[in-house]
């Protein structure tokens, strides 16, 4: 008795410091309910751990009050942190409260000192509250309060009928019977398995399952069910045979095949089992026992860079239901060059391989640290062609001159080549390594609208003696170049805490960084101080501390209905002409044309051609054009 007062003791004591630093205490219904504002500083005690997302880019867990039933469950998000928790734990947890794209949260991380604990371990799982379809799913969703009432709470459908498949290993079903008092079965709920390690098996259309349990979450202005594993999804006869989820090379003589349901051993393991659409011998097959999902398959010399496909048959799940038919999935074999990825084949600027799986080698030019995760990759030679952008979260953040094997699809992303859908790196060791660079270039090869501009896109570049045309704009993008060329300079990597000191309008500069294609212009991204150095502080004629700078500020509001103001300054009596283009590069109409005085001036668009007719929504480009140098902005025109 002693011992356990003790421990009262402790426990009451721990959150002290949160109760000192503001902590409101209270409970996830009267959050749910709407008792706190969004950023209010709260503490919510003895709760139940639920369900945990332990994947790299991980949302954190969800705790439920003990009582359960409506508004008792809530998200706590660890801000892409695995958290340190067990399914039936008893926490605590402080934080500040906010509405995540509507999806209530307390947010541990990044937000004061928040934080959580464990009580008692083990404390013990709670049941599901057993629900319909009706009760979860709307069609269409007409009241945003009628699934509200259950976000966060750990829930189960049963007896329901798979009616449609979704990207990412989502599905959507509906009742297999009408439940008392519903007369309606039209009603689907999506499930997602946004949580799950493993990674869900993909039911097919028209599949019974018993029992789906999980999480009820709004992600993307959709309600789910969050699983915690595939256990939580119950098929009526059994879980379906394997499928075929992904094939690619890991290297010229290696490729992985990948299920979306862990394996039999002795089916994977049978090199009859596959063949290659090429010709080339399958020598081995090896089961990842890890996570049994994985067969590394060993193979002949396959060409680089060359399409092929992987055909698989009669693999048996691990439950053992078996494939009644074979399955087939494409890839470029061997490991693929970069610039065979980004030189175009036609004048469309787009890569020859787009929307195809590849297998890239290269060493990390540039980790962008906006998203913790995202990185430029160049051949080690460096040059035109020869760099690209991979949009991937590994587990682990890589340093500068990381060599690395990695795999993905290409994707033109609003006409930015990039790797996107990444499931496979492999860091070499040995490293840092050396590669060459920047690429010495000067600002007509790679301003907006050059036709070389394209072929240095996110290679690692270096201007030399280019002069700072306009200060920072508060997206910490801005100008430099020469008087007839003009270059854009982006902040992007690190938007939320500036990578570099932004140097003063005048000044003339060295600059590098990776090229990066954003909001359709070409625009340098430096990774920290070091990729900026100052060669003058100001150019003759010209005061460092000029107070009208030639500058082009957003139009605001932007996007906008009906009209736009725009905003521009230039330092000394010039002539402007102010014009306002289409996508497609057509001349919409001149809002200004004429010589300014120094100093800011301000126009309107209403959204009109040159004959006073109202345009299209869409995107269109605000081009300033002066003796000196153009300058250009994005507009978006709304209904």
């Amino acid at each position: 008795m002693k011992y356990l007062g003790l421990v009262l003791i402790c426990i009451m004591l721990v959150p002290a410091a949160a109760l000192a630093a503001g902590y409101n205490p209270t409970t996830i219904y009267d959050i749910q309910q709407g008792a706190w504002q969004v950023g209010d500083s709260v503490l919510v005690d003895s709760v139940v751990v639920t369900n945990i997302d332990l994947k790299a880019t991980t949302y954190g867990f969800h705790a439920q009050e003990r009582g359960g039933g409506p508004w008792s469950g809530i998200l706590v998000y660890c801000s892409g942190t695995p958290p340190a928790v067990e399914i039936g734990d008893l926490v605590r947890v402080w934080g500040d409260y906010d509405e995540y794209y509507d999806h209530s949260e307390i947010q541990t991380e990044g937000h004061h000192d928040g934080g959580y604990e464990i009580l008692v371990p083990n404390y013990g799982a709670l049941p599901c509250t057993l629900l319909s379809c009706h009760d979860l799913g709307v069609v269409p969703l007409t009241d945003s309060t009628w699934c509200e009432k259950w976000e966060g709470v750990f829930v189960c459908i049963d007896t329901v009928i798979v009616t449609e498949l979704h990207a990412y290993q989502e599905f959507s079903s509906e009742e297999a019977h009408v439940h008392p008092g519903e007369e309606d079965t039209s009603y689907t709920v999506r499930t997602d398995d946004k949580c799950c390690e493993p990674t869900l098996p993909q039911p097919h259309v028209g599949d019974t399952l018993v029992t789906v349990r999980g999480t009820f979450a709004e992600e993307y202005d959709n309600y789910k069910i969050w699983p915690r594993s595939p256990a939580d999804v119950v098929y009526l006869h059994g879980a379906p045979a394997p499928s075929l989820v992904a094939a690619y090379a890991v290297s010229d003589s290696a490729l992985h095949a990948v299920f979306d349901t862990p394996v039999d051993q002795a089916s994977a393991e049978y090199e009859d089992n596959y063949s290659l659409e090429s010709g080339v011998p399958i020598k081995q097959a090896v089961l990842d026992t890890s996570d049994s999902l994985t067969v590394l398959l060993n193979t002949g010399t396959t060409p680089q860079g060359v399409r092929d496909s992987l055909t698989v048959c009669d693999i048996s799940a691990a439950h053992g239901a078996t494939m009644t038919t074979c399955q087939k999935m494409g890839f470029r074999s061997g490991i693929t060059e970069i610039r065979d990825v980004q030189i175009p084949t036609d004048d469309t600027d787009a890569s020859p391989m787009n929307g195809e799986r590849v297998t890239l080698t290269g060493i990390i030019v540039h980790a962008d640290s906006t998203f913790n995760g995202p990185f430029f990759m160049q051949h080690p030679d460096g040059g035109p062609w020869n760099g690209i952008y991979v949009y991937a979260f590994p587990s682990q953040s890589y340093d500068v001159g990381t060599k690395f094997t990695v795999s993905g699809y290409v994707q033109e992303y609003y006409n930015w080549t990039e790797i996107s859908g990444v499931d496979y790196i492999s860091v070499w060791g040995g490293g840092p390594y050396a590669f060459t660079g920047p690429t010495v270039v000067t600002p007509d090869l790679i301003k907006t609208g050059a036709d070389t501009a394209e072929s240095y896109e996110s290679v690692y570049v270096k201007m030399d003696s280019v002069m700072v045309l306009t200060p920072a704009d508060t997206l910490g993008e801005w100008y430099c170049g020469s008087m007839t060329d003009s270059v854009a300079v982006g902040d992007f990597t690190c938007v939320y805490n500036p990578c570099y000191t932004y140097p003063l309008p005048c000044s003339w500069i060295r600059i590098e960084g990776c090229l990066r294609f954003h909001y359709a212009e070409f625009k340098i991204e430096p990774r920290a101080d070091s990729d900026i150095t100052e060669l003058e502080a100001c150019v003759a004629g010209i005061r460092g501390d000029e107070v009208h700078p030639l500058m082009l500020a957003q139009n605001a509001p932007n996007p906008f209905v009906g009209e736009t103001r725009i905003k521009f300054s230039v330092p000394r009596q010039m002539k402007v002409k102010l014009s306002v283009y289409d996508i497609s590069g057509r001349l919409v109409k001149t809002v200004a044309d004429g010589k300014m005085e120094a100093g800011e001036h301000s126009f309107a668009w209403d959204g009109r051609d040159s004959f006073s007719r109202s345009v299209s929504p869409g995107i269109y480009f605000l081009r300033m054009s002066t003796p000196e140098r153009s300058l250009q902005k994005k507009m978006v025109l709304l209904h």
